[in-house]
């Protein structure tokens, strides 16, 4: 049950929906009922929905940079938002580029080793970056699969951890 306030300011009555209100998000719609109550329906936080709006009108926005290895926890917080809200065009946006980071078969992950031979060729030992820092991780990917039922990639993702 939502719980009751008073608005001093105003003068006005303010109530939480009863079931709409989630104690956990941040933002508030407000609007006035029949009684002339002040009714709030608190939701998700404001950059997330931000985002999530952005994805939806602006989908050539939602770009993630090639091997990025924190993409698949970068994209939780979106993803999450846009099954909430049962927006498939940003699931599928999301899930196609995690599908893309991980081979599907032999041929594919022959060449995603040759593509991190190449990349660590390219520094001396001295300045070498940790290559795990450069390519996707496959504990995050593990975790981005189980949570979104992204299973195709699994395979791939479990083989590295041998």
């Amino acid at each position: 049950m939502g719980s009751l306030a008073t608005n001093t300011s105003e003068n006005v009555e303010v109530i939480n929906h009863p079931t709409l209100f989630f104690p956990d998000g941040d933002i508030i719609i407000s609007c006035h009922n029949k009684k002339q109550q002040e009714v709030h329906f608190k939701v998700d936080k404001a950059e997330d929905v931000a985002k999530l709006l952005n994805a939806i009108y602006n989908p050539a926005t939602l770009t993630f940079r090639r091997h990025d290895p924190d993409m698949p926890v970068k994209a939780t917080k979106l993803m999450r938002l846009a099954e909430k809200y049962e927006v498939e065009s940003v699931q599928k946006i999301i899930i196609n580029h995690i599908k893309s980071e991980w081979p599907r078969n032999v041929y594919e992950w022959d060449v995603l080793q040759q593509e991190i031979k190449n990349v660590a060729r390219n520094y001396d030992e001295c300045e070498a970056p940790d290559i795990n820092d450069m390519f996707s991780k496959p504990a995050a990917a593990l975790r981005f699969a189980m949570e979104f039922d992204c299973p195709s990639i699994l395979p791939a993702v479990l083989y590295t951890f041998i």
